[in-house]
């Protein structure tokens, strides 16, 4: 199959198009033929991973090289990834012509939050959900800080749902949880339209340890209050048995460092590398994932299962998607300090439920988020909309011949 990807690079914010990349190499692993186009932006970086500035015209020039790529190589589907663009026009025209599926993959929050997190005023918001078109954000001013740039995206986000043909042209909307899924069709997306495609990890990144697990609990992230990182600390205080190792950076960062001089069972480690994440994660028995904010996908749930290392996680909307209580993590309220803490103590005191979690986070990797069940997904959805294709041109083709014959 040959496949044409189009997505939008933003190299400041560290690098390509990850879940795109991923894609394209399980793809040609599988023989299939990609051609990339990637519009690359190395402007800053301020609200939310979009460019200080993102104008519309940036949108039809990538739509005028996309056509031009569809007529030399003739692919069999387009594949857009990571941008809500309104130059939809010129490239549904194209598609339409040649009889092109079109799968669109939505993984950013932006099209529903301008902050991309559903945080404000340190607690979940999803008023700009409730009061549609992101009135909420212009009178709360939720991106005071960077209002040149937010107002660029609010006109971005305005155009793209002011056009409604858009949904007429696209085949298929991916998105990586049932959770998007459900907020997207409260916004007006075609239900039988989007469909959850979670993403995966390589398998050429699980690296095998060997061990059973050392005797830590492992916090990988931004160092922010959604990251729940003051609930961890809160929680911690109380069990002076359980050694945690933090690993990363963020505006709290001083506060993460205060509690590990108050307290010998933490140990705060900065920011690492992937490689280093992957050696601290691996090793771990535990991962704790205290977010008050909605994550699009928590990738560092899924690798941890990678690794057969169980799962605390708060218990916001949709998680249990990610964590099945009891089997491959817990669950505890979110921002509940002494609940974390009582269900970190039952496992460490547990060890017989602790391995049969672990075992159960390994099943659910297997099961859900490997390159092999991604594949399969990810064809049967290009299959799918190839079947749909041919069988409306059949049917365009005999309600000509019908009107011939009359």
């Amino acid at each position: 199959m040959k496949i044409l990807q189009v997505c939008h690079n933003i190299q400041s914010s560290g690098g390509k198009d990850w879940v795109a990349e991923a894609d394209k190499r399980l793809l040609k692993k599988n023989g299939h033929r990609i051609i990339h186009l990637g519009h690359e932006n190395r402007r800053a970086v301020n609200v939310s991973g979009y460019p200080a500035s993102y104008p519309a015209q940036l949108h039809r020039e990538q739509s005028s090289s996309i056509v031009q790529l569809i007529q030399k190589h003739r692919p069999n589907l387009v594949h857009i990834y990571n941008t809500i663009s309104t130059g939809y026009s010129q490239l549904s025209i194209t598609c339409q012509k040649l009889g092109l599926p079109i799968i669109h993959s939505l993984y950013r929050y932006e099209a529903l939050c301008p902050k991309s997190s559903f945080f404000y005023s340190n607690k979940l918001c999803i008023s700009c959900m409730k009061q549609f078109m992101l009135k909420h954000d212009e009178q709360q001013r939720c991106c005071r800080d960077n209002q040149n740039q937010i107002t660029d995206i609010r006109k971005m986000i305005r155009d793209y749902w002011d056009q409604k043909a858009c949904h007429g042209s696209v085949d298929y909307y991916l998105v990586p949880t049932e959770f998007f899924r459900e907020k997207l069709i409260e916004y007006g997306f075609p239900n039988h339209k989007v469909v959850v495609k979670p993403h995966f990890s390589s398998d050429e990144t699980i690296l095998p340890t060997g061990r059973q697990g050392e005797d830590y609990a492992l916090f990988i992230g931004k160092l922010t209050e959604e990251s729940g990182i003051r609930t961890l600390l809160s929680a911690w205080s109380s069990l002076p048995g359980i050694p945690l190792k933090i690993l990363g950076d963020g505006p709290l960062r001083q506060e993460v460092e205060a509690a590990c001089s108050r307290y010998r069972n933490i140990k705060f480690l900065g920011w690492q590398s992937k490689i280093d994440c992957t050696y601290h994660l691996a090793r771990a028995l535990l991962l704790v994932f205290p977010k008050e904010s909605h994550e699009v996908f928590p990738s560092t749930i899924i690798r941890a299962y990678a690794y057969g290392v169980a799962v605390i996680a708060s218990d916001l909307e949709g998680m249990e998607q990610f964590v099945i209580d009891g089997v491959s993590g817990c669950l505890f309220p979110p921002a509940d300090a002494r609940a974390l803490a009582e269900k970190a103590l039952w496992l460490w005191e547990n060890r017989d439920i602790l391995t049969s979690i672990r075992e159960g986070a390994r099943v659910e990797y297997e099961e859900k988020y490997s390159e092999e069940k991604n594949y399969q997904l990810l064809m049967s959805i290009y299959q799918d909309a190839l079947s749909q294709k041919k069988r409306a041109a059949a049917k365009h083709s005999r309600n000509i011949y019908h009107l011939q014959s009359l």
